[in-house]
């Protein structure tokens, strides 16, 4: 892939990240100048070199694969509360449905208000 699809890849995947956070870390650590306001940071993808790029490409790459993989995970163990290994077989069992809680969903800028509390 050359450095102008990967960073068209990147213009069209960078939203999908939940944890916007290493990113921007990764920006902060390469030097990567950017400005910020009240929706999020901007930096200006075609002034970046190569070699930015392709980091950049690869963070993004391991990022959404261990974000894909985790929601995979997710699934699959979804509704089950403990798994017991008992002569070489392995025993789910499930959680009880407790209505007491309510699942809540959170756009991307509510999760990132929250993270900086963190």
């Amino acid at each position: 892939m050359n450095t102008e699809e990967k960073k068209d890849y990147i213009y069209k995947n960078i939203e999908e990240i939940k944890n916007s956070q290493i990113i921007f870390d990764f920006i902060k650590r390469s030097k990567i100048e950017y400005s910020k306001n009240k929706n999020g940071i901007y930096f200006n993808l075609s002034c970046l070199d190569e070699k930015k790029v392709d980091d950049l490409y690869n963070q993004l790459c391991l990022l959404k694969n261990n974000e894909l993989n985790e929601e995979n995970y997710n699934k699959l163990y979804e509704g089950y509360s403990t798994i017991l290994i008992q002569e070489n077989t392995i025993v789910f069992e499930p959680v009880e449905n407790d209505d007491n809680y309510k699942k809540i969903k959170i756009n991307k800028l509510q999760k990132d208000i929250i993270d900086t509390i963190n």
